[in-house]
């Protein structure tokens, strides 16, 4: 009843509408709606997978932002924290600002980034370096000199300064906000946005207290980052094709954009920040005043948020998210990306759906149109041919074989088949139209997955069941392999060798981030390694759930990086830790430790305990057997004896070491053709092998070897170098004050041994004064007393100086040289020891005037290499004797810590020079001492002896060299003369009194000319002074006995006298001749 009556009311309907339009309009209507169906589904589903697309970029971008802005700003509080535990150890001086300087400009030129770093205190002093709109350097500095003004100086690539550039007045970094903040919060924290002295660019500083040993604080230590670095990078992330990113803080103001827009505005030659609202970009402009239209305040924003807003009908999406670090700054990272960026294919793929509904629906009118009248034109000709017959029109039936309702339905039904047969044809056209649309759709998918490749991230994604569905390029790169189809998720950590970090353990599968996204979970870990034959690769892991329209989990979706870099920078930073507290504890041994054994007992310790030493030993060189000595052991074995306690040069790997003065470096010790005991390692589990030389200069004083369980690291083995070097000056060092106690006890003894000689022949010669010729000896020995006690009390005033310059120069060189063997680079080392041989190899004396000429010379010559402090440097290089060839050490004075090279180096060359005047001071005064033995010794035999005339009038000359020195100039003109037989004794009384005259005869100045030389078969020997002269009238004279010009109690008169008996007791004869000016006395002497 109810179709009937539904059939009723639409045949009451369309009764009167013509067949031909029934039979189209259903059938067009019908196709029209199918393909606009479809297109819909098409961009829905297409328009749905781009939102999803764009929203996890944005969050994976923001996430990107935040983790890189973390380390980015992480590292001025590390540099702070790193200037403060320098201080803290003592390896820094706050005071010493030319220290603080040299170390500023060294962190400079590691940290790249840093705008700059500086130090204040509580005097209103300063000190910092920091870099210029130019990319150049300067030096900021405000102390009592500069009278508190802030001087800016531009410095060259060595970190010299160059000229001042500007001057601030009364400037007081006391009273700036960053300062007040530091001390008030007694940590690290940041300071406010701010624009650096001379430059053009905004920054923030992170800024940390310096407290002294009593709390007090001492000063605030602050690194500041250029916020156009931060825009930098935001500039150089891809976000779709017009993304944006940007920081803005809680108040508003922007921070950084990835536009080319500034983050201030300058008026009134005044840079005021920029609020986000008032930017130029439209795209910024209307984020921003969306953004604080959907919350009533920015400090709303507790967590990440993903939004989205219209411009212009476009809808644009947005990804929030907050970034905090604990020490002050409060941020908000801010991604939009306009949803047409990634619309742009699927608009085309609708319009192309579009316009295929549309050629589609026209196919279908027109096949519509001929099919109705291919349907209706038989019906209305049988309804003619019908009407023709009832009203008797026969001649237009003849193809029809039947006229009743039968044969009229058989002919229907033949039509109504025909009919069927055509529309399957253009079903089957209506097919092959689904199929190209099918194909526009996969396009589109295809399009999805070359944006994944471009993605410079590893993409892995697997299915609901866990089953691998898609790796990108970058992710088969990193995982060494694609897609394995079998693998299942209990599978995934072995068949792609996922570890935990630092371990050989696998991964376990319920932790894995794409198993955790599987359960709905979204996961970040940065404890995965991918175990590959030739390498490990760390990486950083982010696993997300994807979810289908009805909130089931489709997929799980992981994109992963590779860390290597910054994992390999946080071991490097770590491993230079250790080599600084290894060198603190080093230093602290050679401060508070006395003995040797000791000093290298604690250097062990320090290796263990520092450098994860399985054990460490020191071995001292005896070189009276050529042999290593155990010294000293820490870690598995701490006894000295053994099958290794001593080693020869040519045996074993250690005696090696020593012999090729070369380190022996390995991390495979079970490969190492030195490593004899191979079982013993394995068992152990020893891997590296580090043993080094001890060397000071090129002399072998004994080696240092360590066994580790872990590879070492290049800056490792670096560091052991230095320490090598540091423990060999250490060990040269004890030594030489055990050898100078022993040549400070050793000279005592001689000079008491000395001084009793001297005694001695002082009593004999009273003993023996009764005789005429010895008791005028004894009156030119009474007259050279005085000056032999001045000339012994010379050497031993110099010896008593050498040691005290020389205790002085111990002393700086024990506090100077462990700094600065730590600033010292390898280059740096050879350097200095070669400027240190230099100084050992000249021993020139020279006078004030050359002096000076030389200070001069050399201060004019490193002025014009651009170093500081010249004149300083000058001095200290004269005064080590180094006055040329300057060239090789030029590098080495260019350091920001020459004075202190200088003054090290002139420490070291005091205690050589001290060493040789000692030496010089003995030899003087033994010679003096010999010179008076030989003067007093009287010969009792009355025998002539071979002997030596120079040697004798050398005797006298030297007993005379007290009075000599004061202003006389003394000629020798020695030729080779063989010896004579005489009375050395008593010739040495003739030379004693023609020198003693010459020297009275010229009141003490003048020249005195001694010349010897051999005449035929005699020897002559001629006596010249520049004296006044002998009268004629007295000439014939002056032999007599008793005669003298001297006043009464001055002279005996007899000095001439006996030397004339003297010589004739040789058979010889004296002669003299006289003018004013030049007085020669001639003696000769027979040769026998």
């Amino acid at each position: 009843m109810i179709i009937q009556h539904l059939d009723r009311s639409v045949t009451k309907v369309f009764g009167k509408v013509p067949l031909r339009t029934v039979l189209i309009v259903p059938f067009t209507l019908q196709l029209f709606t199918a393909v606009g169906l479809v297109g819909y589904l098409s961009f829905r589903q297409g328009q749905k997978a781009v939102n999803e697309v764009t929203r996890q970029l944005g969050r994976e971008i923001s996430i990107r932002i935040e983790q890189d802005l973390s380390t980015y700003l992480n590292i001025p509080h590390q540099i702070n924290q790193s200037n403060a535990d320098a201080i803290r150890l003592g390896e820094l001086n706050v005071k010493d600002f030319s220290q603080l300087q040299g170390h500023f400009w060294q962190q400079k030129q590691r940290f790249k980034n840093i705008s700059s770093i500086a130090f204040s205190n509580e005097q209103k002093e300063r000190i910092g370096i920091g870099e210029l709109d130019n990319g150049s350097l300067a030096i900021g500095e405000s102390n009592k000199l500069t009278g508190y003004d802030f001087h800016l100086y531009g410095i060259n690539s060595q970190g010299q300064r160059l000229k001042l550039l500007n001057v601030i007045k009364n400037y007081d970094p006391r009273i700036r906000p960053f300062y007040q903040a530091a001390v008030a919060n007694n940590s690290q924290k940041w300071s406010k946005v701010f624009t650096l002295f001379n430059t053009s660019s905004l920054v923030i500083s992170a800024v940390q207290p310096v407290y002294d040993n009593k709390g007090k604080v001492e000063g605030v230590l602050y690194s500041s980052l250029s916020l156009s670095e931060i825009s930098e990078f935001l500039h150089r992330l891809k976000i779709g094709k017009n993304g944006q990113s940007f920081i803005i803080d809680r108040e508003g103001i922007l921070v950084a954009t990835s536009t080319t827009e500034e983050p201030f505005r300058i008026v009134n030659n005044l840079k005021k920040r920029l609020r986000n609202t008032d930017s130029s970009d439209p795209l910024t402009q209307a984020t921003s005043k969306y953004l604080e239209s959907h919350f009533s305040s920015l400090t709303q924003i507790k967590n990440s948020q993903q939004l989205e807003f219209k411009i212009n009908g476009k809808r644009q999406l947005v990804q929030v998210l907050p970034f905090q670090d604990g020490k002050g700054l409060d941020w908000l990272i801010v991604v939009v990306v306009p949803e047409a960026d990634f619309m742009g294919h699927i608009n085309t793929n609708t319009n192309i759906t579009i316009l295929l509904c549309i050629a589609a629906l026209i196919v279908a009118i027109a096949v519509g149109l001929l099919t109705a009248r291919w349907v209706v034109q038989p019906i209305c000709g049988l309804n003619t041919r019908a009407l023709a017959l009832a009203k008797g029109e026969w001649d237009k039936t003849e193809e029809i074989e039947r006229f009743d309702e039968l044969g009229e339905l058989a002919k229907s039904f033949n039509n109504m088949a025909y009919q069927l047969q055509e529309s399957f044809t253009t079903l089957e056209a209506n097919n092959v139209q689904m199929k190209a649309l099918n194909q526009a759709l996969s396009e589109s998918e295809s399009r999805l997955a070359q944006f994944l490749e471009a993605v410079p991230v590893g993409i892995f994604v697997s299915d609901a069941s866990g089953k691998p569905y898609y790796v990108n390029q970058t992710g088969q790169q990193i995982l060494g392999k694609g897609i394995v189809e079998s693998a299942t998720t209990e599978q995934l950590q072995e068949v792609y060798q996922l570890y935990l970090c630092g371990t050989e353990q696998l991964y376990p599968s319920d932790r894995l981030p794409i198993v955790k996204a599987l359960q709905g979970e979204s996961v970040w870990v940065d404890n995965l390694e991918i175990h590959r034959p030739d390498k490990i690769i760390p990486i950083e892991t982010l696993g997300k759930p994807i979810y289908d329209e009805s909130g089931n989990i489709a997929y799980a979706i992981a994109a992963f990086t590779d860390i290597t870099e910054r994992k390999q920078a946080q071991e490097d930073l770590a491993e230079r830790a250790k080599i600084a507290e290894l060198g603190a504890d080093v230093a602290l041994a050679l401060t508070q430790e006395t003995t040797l054994e000791t000093i290298l007992h604690r250097f062990t310790n320090a290796m263990v305990e520092r450098l994860e030493a399985a054990f460490a030993r020191i071995w001292l060189l005896n070189e009276v057997d050529n042999i290593l000595e155990l010294q000293a052991s820490s870690g598995l074995y701490t006894r000295l004896d053994g099958q290794y306690s001593r080693i020869p040069l040519d045996q074993l790997k250690l005696g090696l070491i020593a012999q090729e003065k070369q380190p022996y470096l390995t991390n495979d010790v079970l490969n190492e053709p030195r490593i004899r005991d191979k079982e013993w390692a394995k068992k152990e589990g020893l891997v590296a092998f580090a043993g080094y030389p001890l060397l000071v200069g090129n002399k072998v004083v004994g080696v240092m070897a360590m066994f580790a369980r872990k590879p070492l690291s290049d800056v490792r083995l670096q560091g052991l170098a230095l320490i090598a070097h540091t423990i060999a000056l250490a060990i040269e060092r004890k030594r030489a004050e055990k050898l100078l106690a022993e040549y400070n006890r050793t000279l005592e003894a001689q000079v008491e041994e000395r001084t009793q000689e001297l005694s001695q022949t002082l009593e004999h010669l009273q003993a023996t004064q009764q005789e005429l010729i010895q008791s005028e000896k004894m009156a030119a020995l009474g007259q050279l007393v005085a000056g032999i006690a001045h000339e012994i009390n010379t050497p031993l005033g110099a010896i008593q100086a050498s040691i005290g310059n020389i205790s002085t120069a111990l002393d700086n060189s024990l506090r100077q040289l462990p700094e600065l063997l730590q600033q010292l680079s390898p280059q740096q080392q050879i350097d200095f020891l070669a400027l240190l041989a230099a100084a050992r190899q000249n021993s020139q004396l020279l006078s004030f005037k050359e002096e000076r000429q030389f200070k001069r010379s050399i201060k004019k010559e490193l002025e014009a290499q651009g170093i500081a402090k010249a004149e300083t440097l000058a001095t200290n290089l004269v005064q080590m004797g180094i006055t040329q060839n300057l060239a090789p050490f030029i590098p080495l004075l260019q350091s920001p810590n020459n004075t202190l090279i200088l003054e090290a180096a002139s420490n070291l060359s005091v205690q050589h020079n001290n060493t040789q005047n000692i030496k010089l001071a003995v030899e003087r005064a033994s010679k003096i001492v010999f010179a008076l033995k030989s003067y007093a010794r009287q010969d009792q035999s009355g025998q002539m002896t071979r002997s030596q005339l120079i040697q004798g009038l050398d005797v006298v000359l030297t007993l005379y060299h007290n009075q000599l020195k004061q202003g006389i100039e003394v000629i020798k003109k020695y030729e080779d003369v063989p010896a004579i037989l005489c009375y050395p004794e008593e010739l040495n009384q003739v030379w004693t009194n023609l020198i003693h005259n010459a020297i009275q005869a010229m009141n003490y100045k003048g020249g005195l000319e001694i010349a010897v030389s051999q005449q035929d078969n005699q020897l002559v020997v001629q006596v010249t002074d520049s004296g006044c002269g002998i009268p004629s009238e007295i000439k014939s004279r002056i032999f007599e006995p008793f005669f003298t010009t001297k006043p009464a109690g001055e002279g005996s008169g007899l000095g001439l006298d006996i030397v004339h008996k003297i010589i004739d007791k040789h058979q010889g004869k004296i002669e003299v001749e006289s003018q004013p000016g030049r007085t020669t006395f001639s003696v000769w002497l027979p040769i026998r």
